[in-house]
Parts: C-alpha cells; sequence; structure tokens
C-alpha cells in the first residue's frame, strides 16, 4: 500500500538518534506532501531522499465570510501565535512608536519577554476570540525568530482571509504565500528596525492598509481554502493509489 506523508509544523531537524530513526522510517515513504517549496530542499537533505520524493501542496484554511471589521475605539497591533515566534523582537520594535499592541500567545512564546505598558499579552483565547480580534487590528504581525523551519502559516492565512494587513518575517513558510508589497510584507530576519519602519507605514496608512487586506483576502481565496487545494491533493493521492 503506499504511503503519502503530510508533513505539517515538523519545526527544525534534528540529528542523533532520533535522525537516524526517522530516515530509517522515510525509506517506506512513497512521497511527502509539505506546505512550502523551501522544506523540499531542506527535508530532502535531512532524511537523505531524493527531491522528488516531496511535492509542494499550499496549505489550506477553512474559508470564512467577510463580515465588517469590528472596529475599536483605540486602533491597536496585533501579533498571534505561540510557535517559532520573536515576540522579544517584536516588542523593541514597537517600543518607540508606542502603538497600542495585544500579542496572543501560550506562556512559553513569552518567556524572559518584557512587555512595555502598551503591550497587553493574552492567551488560551477561543479560535472565534483570535477570529474577532484578526477582524478588529489595524496592523497584523507574525514576527518568526527561527528561520530554517516553516511556522506561522495558519497565523497570517486566517487574518489575511478575513482581508487584514500582514507583516511577516521572510522564512521558508512566508515566501510562498506573501507577495512583498502585494498581499503582505515581508521584513528580513532580526531586522527590529525594518520591522519598525513596516509597522509604522502600515499603521500611518489606510489606503495601502485597504490595498493590502483586499489583496490578502483574494490571494487566500484563489490558492489557500480547502476548495482551492483539495483538487491538487486529489491529484496527488490518485496519482498514488494507481501506482
Amino acid at each position: 500500500m503506499p504511503i503519502v506523508a503530510w508533513c505539517f509544523n515538523l519545526g527544525s531537524t534534528y540529528g542523533g538518534l532520533k535522525g537516524a530513526l526517522a530516515r530509517f522510517a522515510a525509506k517506506a515513504i512513497d512521497v511527502f506532501v509539505v506546505h512550502s517549496t523551501a522544506e523540499i530542499e531542506i527535508y530532502s537533505k535531512w532524511l537523505r531522499l531524493p527531491r522528488d520524493k516531496f511535492i509542494y501542496v499550499p496549505l489550506s484554511v477553512q474559508l470564512k465570510p467577510l463580515p465588517p471589521a469590528a472596529r475599536t475605539a483605540e486602533p491597536f497591533v496585533l501579533a498571534l501565535g505561540t510557535a517559532n515566534r520573536d515576540y522579544d523582537g517584536l516588542v523593541k520594535a514597537l517600543t518607540p512608536l508606542g502603538y497600542r499592541t495585544i500579542i496572543v500567545a501560550g506562556p512559553k512564546a513569552m518567556e524572559q519577554v518584557h512587555l512595555p505598558a502598551f503591550v497587553e499579552h493574552r492567551s488560551g483565547l477561543p479560535l472565534e476570540e483570535c477570529h474577532k480580534l484578526s477582524r478588529a487590528a489595524d496592523v497584523i504581525v507574525i514576527p518568526l525568530k527561527e528561520v530554517e523551519a516553516a511556522s506561522g502559516q495558519v497565523s497570517f492565512l486566517e487574518t489575511m482571509m478575513f482581508g487584514r494587513p500582514v507583516i511577516v518575517t521572510r522564512a521558508p513558510g512566508t515566501v510562498d504565500y506573501i507577495q512583498d508589497g502585494e498581499t503582505g510584507i515581508l521584513v528580513e530576519p532580526g531586522d527590529v528596525e525594518g520591522l519598525r519602519n513596516a509597522i509604522a507605514r502600515l499603521w500611518n496608512d489606510e489606503d495601502l492598509r485597504r490595498k493590502l487586506g483586499s489583496a490578502a483576502r483574494s490571494s487566500v481565496e484563489n490558492s489557500s481554502t480547502f476548495k482551492a487545494v483539495a483538487p491538487r491533493m486529489q491529484q496527488v493521492l490518485n496519482t498514488f493509489a494507481k501506482a
């Protein structure tokens, strides 16, 4: 029976006994479905398998209706997610700006991050509450720390789905989904000043926020919904079902 492995948020590769076991088990797998083109090279080298064993299929999210934005009296920046987040760098970028900011993340992601008074940390929120914040935020930032692994896709795809402008670290998991200056803004990893400038630029330009948000929504609709991705995934499965 053919084996198709679906790889999502695998995180960093590892060596030692775990790495040896992974390479041994991977020999039995016919194809790996990955959600970024960069992972083809990363996992091919790590597992010592041919590149053609790996197929890129975009990650998909369940498309939600686009309701009117849930505006609040005070504008704010929103950052979401726990895995591989660089919230220390985000806070450093925000400190001279002083914009009201809400960070939604697990406690582990906030360890040793000193929060100034204008930054609020929330944890354990249900998905609907996260969506509500996404619809209301003026600027959404997904800052990533480790750029050798794919992460953050669900967070930025679900905010783009609501037509919101996003700023995301350039990394393996982001460049296949965001066109810099068209569907979002990409910043270089560890570039605190670049991140600060991107946040200030979006914060002060309502037309740009609207333009990026509209393009982001269209991008998700066309390439990253269950409906859009299903034919590609079905093609992969059918190929190996007939093998």
